[in-house]
C-alpha cells in the first residue's frame, strides 16, 4: 500500500487506532490508496434520510446511494451496469428492475438526478446533482416530506466541516422547477 507523509491529525489517529486495535494489521484496513472507493460528502446519512422522508413510503435512498457509489467522474452513471446498480440498491425479487426504475424516476421527479435516455433504454444515462442544493431547492419550495430539523442538522454539519454548497446562490438546472415539486397539502380550516 502506498504511504505518504501523515499529517498530524492523521498521526494522532494512528497512534489511537493501535493503542486500542493493536491487534489487527495493516492489511485488514481499508484504506483510500485502494481502488474502488467512493468520495461521500460526511452529510450523506441525512441525505439519504431526506430522501427516504421525500420518497414517501417508498423509498429511493438506497438506489441513491448505489448511484452514488458507482458515479465514477462528472457525476455521470453509465446504465451498462444496471444489474449491479439493482442489486446494491437492494432490490432482488422478481420485479426488481421494475420497482428500480420506479426509484430512479422518483429521484429523477425529486430533481436529484436527471435522466438521458439512450442505447441502454429509456434509463440510459444518469447525472447526479449536487444533494445540498436539492435540499435546499425543497427547504425554499417547502416540500412536504423534508422534515425542517433534518435540513438543520444537514445545515449544522456543513458548517461544521466547512461545506458552503448548501448557503450559495445557484441557479437551478435547466429545467427544475419549483413547480414540479409536488405541492404541500393544505390544512384544513
Amino acid at each position: 500500500m502506498p504511504t505518504k507523509k501523515l499529517t498530524k491529525p492523521d498521526e494522532r489517529r494512528k497512534q489511537h487506532r493501535l493503542s486500542l486495535f493493536s491487534d489487527v494489521p495493516e492489511d485488514e484496513l481499508w484504506s483510500p490508496a485502494m481502488k474502488g472507493w467512493s468520495l461521500v460528502p460526511r452529510t450523506m446519512p441525512l441525505i439519504l434520510q431526506a430522501i427516504r422522508g421525500l420518497s414517501k413510503g417508498k423509498s429511493a435512498a438506497e438506489t441513491y446511494l448505489s448511484l452514488w457509489c458507482h458515479s465514477l467522474s462528472h457525476s455521470i452513471v453509465e446504465m451498462n451496469i444496471k444489474a449491479e446498480l439493482i442489486a446494491g440498491a437492494g432490490y432482488n425479487s422478481r420485479n426488481c428492475e421494475r420497482i428500480w426504475k420506479e426509484r430512479m424516476w422518483k429521484l429523477s421527479e425529486l430533481g436529484f438526478i436527471k435522466i438521458a435516455p439512450g442505447k441502454h433504454g429509456d434509463i440510459g444515462c444518469v447525472l447526479i446533482l449536487n444533494p445540498h442544493k436539492v435540499l435546499r431547492r425543497h427547504k425554499e419550495a417547502k416540500t412536504p416530506g423534508l422534515e425542517e430539523k433534518l435540513y438543520n442538522s444537514i445545515l449544522e454539519e456543513s458548517t461544521e466541516y466547512s461545506m458552503q454548497d448548501l448557503r450559495q446562490q445557484s441557479n437551478p438546472p435547466i429545467g427544475f422547477s419549483p413547480n414540479l415539486l409536488p405541492i404541500p397539502a393544505k390544512a384544513s380550516a
